[in-house]
């Protein structure tokens, strides 16, 4: 728990992140055509598993219309809202197999390999960020 408090703080230094760390601090989006949303889920790397941190939604844009933050793996599901006429419900999120997710929208099931990628932030954080589009 130091290791994010000190995590948080450094992003919030930046100008990255408020305090409570609400702001993703990198875009796990890749433009989309129309009526194809993205999710995606971002957390700080530690050793070999990953502290998921947030989620967004992202439009055909990259445009964020929803979200949530939290070390989500201890309290799946969880509902994510956006401006979407529907929830988005994520279901599966893993410390150790970072590379998978699962989540529901409008009646349909994503699930499977998501595209991931690692980014070294200033100071040296590692944020792994995974994506995976949806039709919305």
């Amino acid at each position: 728990m130091k290791l994010l408090s000190i995590f948080i703080a450094f992003f919030s230094f930046l100008g990255l992140a408020t305090a409570q760390g609400s702001q993703m601090p990198v875009v796990a989006c890749s433009p989309t055509g129309a009526g194809v949303c993205n999710f995606g889920v971002a957390g700080l790397v530690q050793g070999n598993s990953v502290t998921w941190n947030w989620a967004r939604i992202y439009n055909n844009n990259c445009q964020e219309i929803g979200g949530a933050n939290g070390v989500f793996v201890n309290y799946l599901p969880i509902d994510i809202t956006s401006s979407l006429p529907h929830v988005l419900t994520l279901g599966g999120l893993s410390y150790s197999n970072y590379n998978w997710m699962a989540f529901r929208y409008n009646g349909w099931l994503f699930n499977g390999t998501p595209y991931c990628k690692r980014t070294t932030m200033p100071g040296g954080s590692v944020i792994h960020t995974c994506q995976k589009a949806f039709n919305c």
